[in-house]
């Protein structure tokens, strides 16, 4: 006999929707380095510019990755205790820092070529 789910219950919509609400940010965020990366790396079609091109791929990868299975596993309308719901967020995170770091990382390695 299993005992009985103790503290504050979410429904899937909501882990859907924060699932849908990560991704949107991380695209958003994504956008927002590869703004900064060009205007510090000077154009699209610089070599530095276009080395971060796999760093972004990897992380869209696996974001939308992490989003296809969070949303398969939760359509079946399950419900999550509300601290595990506090992690599903930790991918997207782990994401934007990867290619936040590897943006700093190239254009601080440009600038001091210079």
């Amino acid at each position: 006999m299993t005992a009985p789910a103790t503290g504050p219950m979410a429904d899937s919509s909501v882990v859907l929707f924060n699932v849908a609400l990560y991704w949107g940010l991380s695209v958003v965020m994504f956008g927002i380095m590869d703004m900064y990366a060009r205007r510090n790396l000077g154009g699209k079609l610089t070599p530095a510019f276009q080395s971060l091109r796999m760093s972004k791929f990897i992380s869209l990868v696996a974001v939308s990755i992490v989003s296809i299975v969070v949303g398969v596993i939760f359509m079946n309308g399950v419900q999550v205790k509300q601290s595990l719901m506090d992690f599903i967020g930790v991918p997207y995170f782990a994401m934007w820092f990867y290619y936040m770091v590897n943006v700093v990382r190239r254009v601080r390695a440009e600038k001091k070529k210079f």
